[in-house]
């Protein structure tokens, strides 16, 4: 029987729950801020994104 791995569904739920985050900000932002809002949702994206490979890469070994 194959394995689950919550690390994975527990990390798309993240990216989900991301975007979702991402498209609200936007949207609440004024449109002059938002090349900066931009900026720091893919630099979280980016944080969330190491955080996420180097938990799963931690798990392997």
């Amino acid at each position: 029987m194959p394995r689950t791995h919550t690390r994975d569904g527990v990390a798309a739920l993240a990216v989900v729950v991301l975007v979702v985050l991402e498209a609200i900000a936007l949207r609440l932002s004024p449109a002059r801020d938002w090349p900066l809002v931009t900026v720091v949702l893919v630099a979280a994206l980016a944080g969330v994104a190491v955080v996420i490979a180097l938990s799963s890469h931690r798990g392997r070994g």
